[in-house]
């Protein structure tokens, strides 16, 4: 990969597949996960709605109970700021 616009994230994610956003370590990379989120729209071609999915697909790939789930997505959906 010569640059991150190579990277085939946003093929995979218009394939249809799970895609999911991370940061393993924030401290030792130098990045959050709001930049990273920042960098699929800006760098990637992803649409806000289509960042807001990925985030949610990050809920849906979780280790969390359904329940525990169910509860995130409602509290992330209805923030305030999720549509800006």
């Amino acid at each position: 990969m010569k640059s991150i616009e190579d990277h085939p994230v946003k093929k995979f994610f218009d394939s249809g597949l799970l895609v999911t956003v991370n940061t393993d370590d924030p401290a030792m990379f130098g990045n959050s996960l709001a930049q990273e989120y920042q960098m699929l729209e800006e760098r990637l071609g992803f649409s806000r709605d289509q960042v807001r999915k990925v985030i949610l697909n990050g809920v849906k790939a979780s280790w969390l109970s359904n329940d525990q789930k169910k509860k995130l997505q409602e509290t992330l959906v209805n923030d305030e700021n999720w549509l800006k």
